[in-house]
């Protein structure tokens, strides 16, 4: 990710400079989507002549909120995920009133996808997208993020391999698991003592 993503800014000069090494990164294309949230745009990169996916994010310059808590997760969740089933992101840039993230640009979602062919896939697809979902998944949950609003619109797609990839991640949580409770008391001390698994578990402790 490029540096411009936690880039601290001294003064007004410095910042100006960043925000112009950003833009001279990029040759804007067609708009790909648009909402309340702002819009996403077809962005080539000069450096290496990729197409990428530009999603701009209005903030209101009179926000008092600043980020939107959904934006910030999902940085912070993507900058710790890496695989092929996950979208990547490439770059993050914040300006006065607008926040903007760079992804790898797939042509596609699942809904478009299954559209084009008139809502009929092969078995042998359905097969191998539920299996390339499920990897995503299984990493994802591997380290500890839950989704929470998986749909066709928010699986990427590439026709040209047939690779699919989980975008999205504004609603997703990260979670921990719970830590055992040693010391009981109360009530749980009686329970355990009227429960002979319970009570020999307090006798002969794994």
């Amino acid at each position: 990710m490029a540096a411009t993503a936690g880039m601290p800014f001294n003064d007004d000069d410095s910042f100006a400079e960043a925000k112009k090494n950003f833009k001279n990164q990029y040759d804007l294309g067609k708009v790909l989507g648009e909402g309340t949230y702002g819009k996403v745009l077809e962005a080539r990169c000069r450096h290496t002549g990729e197409w990428r996916a530009m999603k701009q994010m209005k903030l209101g310059t009179h926000s008092e909120e600043g980020v939107p808590s959904t934006a910030i997760r999902e940085v912070a969740i993507l900058k710790e995920l890496s695989h092929d089933n996950i979208v990547r992101l490439l770059d993050v840039f914040c300006k006065p009133g607008e926040l903007i993230l760079v992804f790898e640009l797939l042509q596609s979602d699942l809904k478009k996808y299954m559209k084009s062919l008139g809502g009929k896939l092969p078995p042998s697809q359905v097969r191998d997208f539920n299996r390339q979902l499920l990897t995503g998944i299984e990493y994802c949950h591997a380290n500890r993020i839950i989704h929470r609003d998986l749909k066709p619109q928010n699986l990427l797609i590439e026709p040209a391999g047939l690779q699919l990839k989980i975008a999205d991640f504004g609603l997703a949580r990260a979670f921990s698991l719970p830590v055992p409770q040693y010391t009981l008391g109360g009530d749980s001390l009686v329970q355990a003592a009227g429960n002979s698994s319970g009570f020999e578990a307090l006798q002969h402790p794994r």
